[in-house]
């Protein structure tokens, strides 16, 4: 049986790389055998979960007073995009903001299949799919802000992208290098209100 692993950390002294530490583990309540954690903040756990007798785990999200998990893993055709016709699988929750969360779903469909940008508020039906419109095969959430979300994006021709969002899939902006662009790879990983990080690297250093 697989159990949770919560750890807190508290910097005692940064200098000399001290630091104080306490382990949380929590024990999968039934039907579910496995947990894993991949995103949290001071309220909410997210992650995915393994009923007993089923062979696919589940994304879910859980809150720090409950030990029953939500599942929020998408089912069936997307309806905002009936064009895309998709089954879902391998969603993954890698962002969270207060009670809303971001991250990916794979979309397998009549053109073709990929990774879809994507966003939650706690439930399966507030699925947002944010993968542009067009210009990208795949594309994924790593960070979050109040407003904004923000990751990656790879094109047809392979070329990875930085791109941030604001809640629709119109409201993408790339940031890759515009100069010469195919010589880079970019992503961004990070982001306050204002300010987005990441990495840019060149195909030379790659």
């Amino acid at each position: 049986m697989k159990l949770v692993l919560i750890v807190s950390l508290t910097i005692a002294t940064p200098l000399v790389g001290l630091a104080d530490w306490m382990l949380t583990v929590v024990q999968p309540p039934e039907p579910f055998v496995r947990m894993g954690v991949s995103a949290m903040n001071d309220d909410y756990i997210a992650g995915s979960v393994l009923a007993d007798g089923e062979q696919f785990g589940k994304v879910a999200i859980w809150d720090r007073t409950s030990d029953a998990p939500v599942i929020i893993e998408p089912a069936g055709v997307e309806p905002n995009r009936a064009s895309l016709r998709a089954i879902f699988g391998n969603t993954h929750v890698s962002a969270m903001w207060g009670d809303r969360q971001g991250g990916r779903v794979r979309a397998i469909s009549e053109s073709g299949s990929g990774d879809r940008a994507a966003i939650w508020n706690g439930t399966p039906e507030s699925l947002v799919i944010l993968h542009p419109n067009s210009g990208y095969a795949s594309s994924t959430i790593q960070t979050m802000s109040s407003a904004q979300q923000a990751g990656f994006g790879v094109t047809f021709s392979g070329r990875q992208e930085a791109l941030v969002w604001s809640g629709t899939p119109d409201s993408v902006i790339s940031l890759h290098p515009t100069e010469d662009p195919n010589r880079f790879s970019s992503r961004i990983d990070a982001m306050t209100e204002s300010n987005q990080g990441g990495d840019i690297v060149r195909s030379s250093d790659r």
